[in-house]
């Protein structure tokens, strides 16, 4: 996101203006201009350093490490998912592969075998609960600002419609 909201900013500025709906009363809406360059960074906790992370399991109770993930592995993980896609599985495996890139040990054990078995059988509630901590862990852009509607200031998520990479000319 950060990224894309760095080329938005390059290539018209940082106003951005667009039609938000009120959290309160979604009949709402109204036309804001947002300053993109406001949005605050979300950066790595304090105390951490390197891409190694630890997390307990809230159901299993397991103690897994995992990393995030490069733009690299994304693509090789894109890549395993058309080649799974190609072989005629009806069932899409992506959650499961990238749990098996993300992780790499389970209660210490950092051998594939584990791995791989542990990816396969997560529970379902620690999966959830695990890939929260990787949102909550990733660095990234926040794209939320307060907002005046009716009177009232609200918190609204900015919304990238085509008008984020299109903007409309006025005239």
């Amino acid at each position: 996101n950060a990224i894309m909201v760095a080329a938005r900013v390059l290539a018209y500025g940082p106003e951005y203006t667009c039609k938000v709906n009120n959290p309160s009363d979604l009949t709402e809406e109204v036309t804001h201009t947002f300053n993109l360059a406001d949005c605050p960074f979300k950066k790595l906790p304090e105390n951490q350093s390197g891409n190694s992370f630890q997390f307990q399991l809230p159901i299993s109770k397991k103690k897994v490490s995992f990393r995030l993930l490069t733009g690299k592995e994304e693509k090789s993980i894109e890549k395993e998912l058309v080649s799974s896609k190609k072989i005629g599985s009806q069932i899409s495996p992506e959650l499961t592969t990238r749990m098996r890139h993300v992780i790499t040990a389970v209660d210490g054990d950092d051998s594939h075998e584990t791995v791989n078995l542990f990816s396969q059988n997560i529970l379902a509630r620690d999966s959830l609960a695990l890939r929260k901590e990787i949102y909550r862990v990733s660095p990234d852009i926040v794209l939320k600002q307060n907002v005046e509607i009716g009177g009232d200031v609200v918190e609204v998520n900015i919304p990238l419609t085509t008008d984020f990479f299109w903007p409309k000319s006025e005239g």
